[in-house]
Order: structure tokens, then sequence, then C-alpha cells
């Protein structure tokens, strides 16, 4: 596996945007990408990238309340460190 320079939390969740915009739609253009921000799921993924990042930065209570947000609001119950 190669080595790669780690993106920010902000261009990670974009690139996701992107992705799920050209998977949902077929593209990956500001229209696409504020129709995938109102479909469902989008907010479970934006809080796991930041559960993510806060694990990164070994900042445990941040990485904690992500996880509770996403379970609370989301409905949607991700280990944390997964």
């Amino acid at each position: 596996m190669s080595q790669q320079t780690p993106r920010s939390v902000w261009g990670l969740i974009l690139s996701d945007l992107k992705a799920k915009s050209q998977w949902c739609y077929e593209r990956a253009d500001w229209k696409g990408l504020l129709k995938v921000l109102l479909t469902d799921g989008t907010a479970s993924m934006i809080l796991y990238r930041l559960m993510q990042w806060a694990r990164r930065w070994r900042l445990g209570p941040l990485e904690m309340v992500f996880n509770k947000l996403n379970g609370m609001c989301c409905s949607c119950i991700i280990g944390r460190g997964a």
C-alpha cells in the first residue's frame, strides 16, 4: 500500500459528496452536489468523516460527540474506530 498525503477533512468530505453525486445522479456539478446534500445518508456520512478526523487528531471526546450525534440524529450506529 502506498503512503498518501492526508487531506483536510473538508477536502475529504467534498470528495465524498462528489462521488455520491456521481453515483446517484451521474453528475458532479454544483446541481448534483446540491441534490446530494438533501439526500438521505449524507448527514451521516459527514458526521462519520468528522468522527474519523477527531480520532486521527486524538480528540476522543469530540469523536464520541460526533458518534452520538450520528446515532441520535441519523439513527446510524457506527463503532468508534471503524
